[in-house]
């Protein structure tokens, strides 16, 4: 196994020794070059664990058994944590019988429960006035928050929501507790934080995979979408696999979406990134599966970005819709040595070719409900500016003078700075939530919606009224 495989190297850090040069000197065997130049990087980045971790690798080949020791105990010093992998790594195969490294492995939670303290006292110190924090030893995460406390309590309880939603493909339930997974730390900031850490634009949120953080915009689709990718990366981590960019990313935001089923359990529905790969379809421009399933993250993220989430979450929910969810993600897993593109593992899931489930799926895009965008004036709105609020709900905005406000039905009304967070008992926590839950209700119909002013929570009934073209939240 190469040391260098996405679930090790740091790709966005600035190595002082770029990490493909340190891929080509391992891979053609050139250990005491790649000992050399690990060693100069060293100098300039003492605090980077994947650099040392791989300078213990170079020091293990080169038959430097103290110093690839040494090394291997420096990167867990500054945050290495990646005990999975170190186990099945060759390169370290000449250090296994000395007694440090057995200790590592004899000690295992103890280093991991070691890393979390200090991940826990890291976040106290970034996050300081306005946060709470909190311990779920159960899932092991420890979070930071900046909401009211109330929704603090719904952020924890999505959480164990995706989990439990992820178990029944993701076998996470079989985790040795001897051989736990690393800490992870969740990170739900202020507006200004957000930015500061994440930035602008339209990113929802963040999971960095080397770190163990994530950190979101809101506690509804972002907040669930990255902690899939949470659980999904332990497992990916514990069984020695990275899956493609499509699969990672189209399980991540198939829990976007989501209704409430009868049992209280996530049920994912249609959005707007299935109206587009509905679209695509009816022009017969629908991404070929094997381009798709081969796409490379910077094709997939940065050059067709909101095309390739699209379909990618299309692709998830149908199997899902199927019922092959399961079926599918196992023999994946089983298979993956020999298909890691997923494609083969669809065939087995259906027992058909792959160009007869393809037709199977566009006839089930072609029945897919359309979902409310909120570009369509006319449909069904609450009748004043609506704001992407702080993260548990979208804000009202001010409402200018000579507009129309919102008529009381039963003595409350929604005011500027009103956080809604269900209407008619669904989740509101973006605007594109809110959207698709108008979307199911005409102008006219009279809705209960519930509400946070301040820190008390209000329910009102509001009489819905045509959105109004050209002007954003109405």
């Amino acid at each position: 196994m190469l040391i260098l495989c996405a679930a090790v190297l740091c790709a966005g850090s600035a190595w002082a020794l770029p990490p493909e040069r340190v891929a080509q000197l391992f891979e053609r065997g050139e250990f005491e070059r790649a000992r050399d130049g690990l060693l100069d990087a060293r100098a300039r980045e003492p605090h980077n664990a994947f650099l040392l971790y791989n300078l213990a690798c170079a020091h293990a080949q080169c038959g430097e058994t103290e110093a690839s020791v040494e090394a291997l105990l420096d990167a867990f010093g500054v945050g290495f944590v990646d005990l999975f992998h170190m186990e099945r790594d060759a390169h370290l195969e000449p250090i296994r019988a000395h007694r440090k490294y057995r200790a590592i492995v004899q000690q295992w939670r103890a280093v991991l429960d070691a890393r979390g303290t200090a991940n826990r006292a890291s976040l106290r110190a970034t996050f300081r006035d306005g946060y709470s924090f909190e311990t779920d030893a159960s899932r092991r995460v420890d979070y930071a928050s900046a909401l009211p406390p109330d929704s603090f309590e719904d952020a924890r309880a999505q959480v164990a929501l995706v989990e439990a939603w992820a178990r029944l493909f993701v076998p996470i339930a079989e985790v040795d507790a001897e051989r736990p997974d690393p800490w992870a730390m969740i990170v739900l900031p202020s507006q200004g934080d957000f930015a500061r850490f994440v930035g602008g634009g339209t990113v929802g949120g963040l999971y960095d995979r080397d770190r163990r953080r994530l950190i979101t915009r809101d506690i509804g689709p972002s907040l669930r979408h990255e902690v899939f990718h949470l659980f999904h990366w332990r497992h990916m981590n514990r069984i020695g696999q990275v899956h493609p960019i499509w699969i990672q990313e189209g399980l991540a935001s198939v829990v976007e979406d989501v209704e409430e089923g009868a049992d209280g359990s996530l049920v994912p529905v249609a959005s707007w990134r299935t109206n587009i790969a509905k679209r695509l379809s009816e022009m017969n421009r629908l991404t070929p599966w094997s381009r798709l399933f081969a796409m490379e993250q910077e094709d997939f993220t940065l050059r067709r970005g909101r095309r390739s989430y699209a379909e990618a979450r299309a692709v998830m929910l149908f199997l899902h819709d199927r019922g092959k969810l399961p079926g599918w993600y196992a023999a994946y897993t089983r298979g993956f040595d020999d298909d890691p593109s997923g494609a083969n593992a669809i065939e087995t899931a259906f027992g058909q070719s792959l160009d007869e489930v393809f037709r199977e799926y566009r006839a089930w895009l072609a029945d897919l409900p359309e979902v409310a965008e909120m570009d369509r004036p006319g449909s069904a709105s609450l009748g004043v500016p609506i704001e992407p609020g702080a993260g548990d709900g979208v804000q009202i905005g001010a409402v200018r003078f000579g507009e129309q406000r919102p008529r009381a039905i039963d003595g409350e009304r929604l005011r500027p700075r009103d956080v809604v967070i269900e209407v008619e008992g669904r989740q509101v926590r973006t605007l594109d939530d809110l959207y698709r839950v108008l979307g199911d209700f005409e102008p006219g119909e009279r809705v209960r919606v519930r509400a946070r002013r301040g820190s008390r929570h209000i329910e009102m009934t509001v009489e819905l009224v045509p959105r109004r073209s050209g002007v954003v939240g109405y």
